[in-house]
Formats: C-alpha cells, structure tokens, sequence
C-alpha cells in the first residue's frame, strides 16, 4: 500500500476519534460548546443544555464514536499491511460501517437533520476511497 493511502487511512481514523470527544463534550456543560455548534450548524436548532436525557444520548453517542475511531485506527495502523488479515478485517469493517452508514443516514433524515446525513457521506467516502484505493495491485 502506498504511503499515502495509508496515512489518509489514519487521518480518517484520527478524524473520527477526535469528532467522538467533541460529541462526548456534550455531555456535561463545562465541555458543551464545541457540541453546541456542531449540532447547530447540523439540525438549525438549539441544545438543550438543561435536558438530562439529551446529555447522556449525545454524550454517549461521542463515546462510542470515540472508540469507533480508535478501533479504525488500530485496523488501519496494525492490520493493512497484512494481505491475510487486510482480506479478514477489511471486508466485515467496511460493511459494518456501512450499515451505520444506511442507519444513521436514514434516522438523521426521518427526523429532520439531512445536513448529517451528508456529512455521514463525506466520512463513509473517505473510508471507501481509503480502503478501496489502498489495495495492493493484484488483489
């Protein structure tokens, strides 16, 4: 795999890792801003700062994006080189990406933020394109 591919990989995988502690921030109100904006600019409508049940979904919600990040970064970093383990981890990785993908897309839709679903496109590209553009030649 080239260099580059590699570390666009990383970069993703970074990416995701750092939007989870921004989400996660939501969570508890000395840590909010960021979150704030971010859900804004995404739905036009303002956080409900005070609404305990919202914290903990956003808040939650960046800690499992947090170790979604991590664990791209582990595969990307520890597993591509590897022919064998690339054709193991890749293939169900990206399909359970995509699956988050369809899903996430769809409820953003349903109730009323299509911005995240786009940029839910924006994140699954740059993983397809990393992953698909990756492939060592002859594979």
């Amino acid at each position: 795999m080239s260099l580059f591919w590699k570390n666009w990989l990383v970069v993703w995988a970074v990416f995701v890792t750092l939007f989870g502690l921004v989400l996660a921030g939501g969570g508890w109100a000395a840590t909010d801003a960021p979150t704030r904006v971010i859900l804004n600019l995404l739905g036009g409508s303002t956080f409900p700062g005070d609404d305990r049940t919202f914290r903990i979904s956003v808040g939650l919600m960046g800690a499992v994006t947090f170790g979604w990040g991590l664990t791209a970064l582990a595969v990307v970093r520890y597993v591509i080189e590897d022919p064998e383990q690339r054709r193991a981890l890749l293939g169900p990785v990206t399909m359970a990406l995509l699956a988050w993908f369809v899903l996430d897309s769809s409820l953003s839709i349903l109730n009323g933020f299509a911005l995240n679903a786009v940029s839910n496109v924006l994140i699954i590209s740059g993983w397809v394109a990393g992953v698909t553009l990756s492939k060592p030649r002859g594979s």
